[in-house]
C-alpha cells in the first residue's frame, strides 16, 4: 500500500453498472447519476468496469464495429473518455474506464515495457507487439481530463476473441498517493486461455516481481451457476479473486531480509466488476477492496452485491 500525506487516507470508488447493450449514451447517464453525490477532491480514483458504456457481449466483429472507439484520433471519437474526463475533471480525481478502441499510441507513463505472461510456446506461434487494435482496453484519465495510459486486454475470453486483438503485456504504473500500480482487464486475472496450471498465476506473479503497490482489474466477470445457486451474495467470487493473488501472499516462504520488508507493506487489490444481464448472460457483480497482507489472509476492505451502486475504499 502506497505511504501518502495529507490528511485522509486514499479513497477509490469503484462503480458497479448494469451496462446496457450498445446503449452508450443511457450507460453514460447512468455513471453520471451514480457518482453525482461524490464532491470535488473527495476521491483519489475512480474505476468503471471492462466496456462500460458499450456492454460487453457481441457475437462478431461486425456487430461491435460501430462501437469501437477511437480516443487518440484528432478529435477523439470516444464516448468514454468524453465521460471519464469529464468525471476527472469535476472531481479532480483519476479515472479509469474501460472500453474497445482503434489506437496503436499508448500515450505512456508506464514504469517498463509491456510483460508478456504467456507461455513460451505461444509466444512462439504468435507475437503481440502493440498494433492499432481494435482493443479491449481501458484508459487511464488524470484529474485535468488527459489520457496518461491505455491498458490493452493481455489474455483474452472467448468473447473477446470474435473482434479484439491481444494486448501486449502486463502493465505497471505510478499514481500519485496510490503508488505502483498494475491495470489489467478481467480475463488477466485467470490462468492464460484457461490452460495454464492454475498454480501459476500469471498476473499476481507479475505484480509481485515488480514490487506493486496496488492492482486495479476492471471486469464484465460473469456469474456461474454454482454462484447463481448459492446465498453468499458474491463471496465465493471474491475468495475465487483472492485465491488468484496467492503470490502476492508470502506466508511461511522463507526469503531474504529486503524481500521481507517489501512483502510485509499491505497492497491493495480492486475489482470493479459490472452487474445485470445482457444478450442471457448474467454477471457476477461483488465488486470489492482487499487489502493483502503477506502474513495474512487477504481483509475485504468493502463489497458490493449483485445490484447497481459505488463502493469507496480507503487504503
Amino acid at each position: 500500500m502506497a505511504t501518502v500525506g495529507g490528511s485522509r487516507r486514499p479513497r477509490i470508488a469503484c462503480v458497479q453498472l448494469d451496462s446496457k447493450h450498445a446503449d452508450v449514451e443511457a450507460n453514460a447517464r447512468q455513471v453520471e447519476a451514480l457518482t453525482s453525490r461524490f464532491e470535488p477532491g473527495e476521491l483519489d480514483m475512480v474505476v468503471l468496469p471492462e466496456m462500460a458504456l458499450t456492454g460487453y457481449v457481441f457475437g462478431s466483429a461486425q456487430e461491435i464495429q460501430r462501437l469501437i472507439e477511437r480516443p487518440f484520433d484528432s478529435p477523439p471519437q470516444s464516448p468514454s473518455l468524453q465521460l471519464a474526463a469529464k468525471l476527472a475533471t469535476r472531481l479532480r480525481s483519476y479515472v479509469i474506464i474501460g472500453l474497445p478502441f482503434y489506437g496503436s499510441e499508448m500515450r505512456s507513463g508506464a514504469l517498463s515495457s509491456p510483460f508478456d505472461a504467456r507461455p513460451a510456446e505461444a509466444k512462439a506461434k504468435e507475437s503481440v507487439s502493440p498494433g492499432r487494435g481494435p482493443y479491449n482496453g481501458a484508459l487511464l484519465v488524470d484529474p485535468n481530463g488527459h489520457v496518461i495510459h491505455a491498458f490493452r486486454k493481455h489474455f483474452l475470453f472467448e468473447t473477446d476473441e470474435t473482434w479484439a486483438r491481444q494486448g501486449p503485456g502486463f502493465e505497471l504504473i505510478h499514481v500519485p498517493r496510490l503508488g505502483k500500480i498494475c491495470v489489467a482487464i478481467c480475463m488477466d486475472l485467470n490462468p492464460w486461455n484457461f490452460e495454464a496450471e492454475e498454480s501459476k498465476c500469471e498476473l499476481a506473479t507479475f505484480c509481485k516481481e515488480a514490487d506493486v503497490d496496488g492492482l486495479i482489474v476492471t471486469m464484465a466477470w460473469l456469474r456461474s451457476r454454482a454462484a447463481a445457486a448459492d446465498d453468499d451474495h458474491g463471496l465465493s467470487v471474491i475468495n475465487y479473486w483472492a485465491m488468484r493473488l496467492r503470490p502476492l501472499l508470502s506466508v511461511g516462504i522463507p526469503m531474504p531480509e529486503s524481500a521481507a520488508q517489501s512483502a510485509s507493506r499491505p497492497r491493495f487489490f480492486i475489482a470493479a466488476n459490472r452487474s445485470g444481464t445482457e444478450q442471457g448472460l448474467a454477471f457476477a457483480g461483488s465488486s470489492c477492496a482487499l487489502q493483502i497482507d503477506s502474513e495474512q489472509r487477504p481483509i475485504l476492505i468493502g463489497r458490493l452485491r449483485e445490484t447497481e451502486g459505488v463502493l469507496v475504499a480507503e487504503i
